[in-house]
């Protein structure tokens, strides 16, 4: 009995931690939709791959979860999965370095869709000693992702083999945006002058629309409720389990 008391009080306190953090992030869970905030998409230490494949690489466990190379050139590269036409504004890399004899570096770099063509958007190295920390890599401007032609890359360069360089991952921050208006109209209504031209016209090619009829879209027309339910549904992918 004593046995099982002790298990059900660390579920108990388990239990209890995990709601406490929930509470403290429930308002800190980053939007997937909307233009006028950031998104962020986190990219693990796992899921970094060294540059050359005769890399050894390990991970240390405890009492962080950190990769890092055992030899070779001590360079990892990851690609996020960003969707097209976002804004990537800059990325977080969190590194622990406790060697004060080498140095650490981390880039944004880009290569077109075969994996070619690479250039370096923006990078930072750091030296000596700074323990576990974040460094932050601006992109002014900012990249505008293209899946069917280019591809983001970050990159982590260590120069020491023996855990006391390593890395615990980045934070990729991104804006989406509405696309940008074509040059012909799709609506007889709505020219390229209007002033709701670019957001109408995105709707249409994102298949939200086709309009009131006749070639038109009725942009001064009232809209129904059945109306808004099927733009909302639409627009937001909606569906029931």
């Amino acid at each position: 009995m004593k046995r099982r008391a002790r298990i059900h009080a660390l579920i108990v306190a388990a239990a209890g931690c995990s709601v406490s953090l929930l509470g403290q992030q429930a308002d800190q869970v980053p939007k997937t939709y909307g233009i006028s905030q950031e998104s962020v998409v986190r990219i693990g230490p796992m899921q970094f791959a060294p540059v050359q494949s005769t890399t050894p690489y390990s991970a240390i466990g405890s009492p962080s979860f950190t990769r890092y190379a055992t030899g070779g050139d001590g360079a990892f590269v990851a690609s996020p999965s960003l969707p097209s036409g976002a804004f990537v504004t800059f990325v977080q890399f969190d590194v622990c370095d406790i060697n004060v004899a080498d140095d650490i570096s981390v880039f944004i770099a880009s290569t077109d869709n075969l994996g070619q063509n690479l250039q370096i958007l923006n990078g930072t190295t750091t030296s000596g000693t700074t323990g576990c920390a974040s460094h932050y890599v601006n992109l002014t401007p900012a990249f505008v992702v293209d899946n069917a032609r280019n591809q983001l890359l970050l990159l982590f360069q260590a120069h020491a083999y023996d855990g006391s360089e390593s890395l615990a991952g980045a934070t990729v921050y991104y804006k989406l945006q509405v696309s940008p208006a074509p040059a012909t109209a799709t609506f007889g209504d709505v020219p390229t002058n209007h002033l709701f031209f670019q957001f109408i016209e995105a709707l249409a090619a994102s298949g939200i629309t086709g309009g009131c009829g006749a070639g038109n879209y009725c942009p001064d027309a009232p809209l129904t409720r059945g109306q808004m339910a099927v733009f909302l549904a639409k627009a937001l992918g909606l569906q029931w389990p």
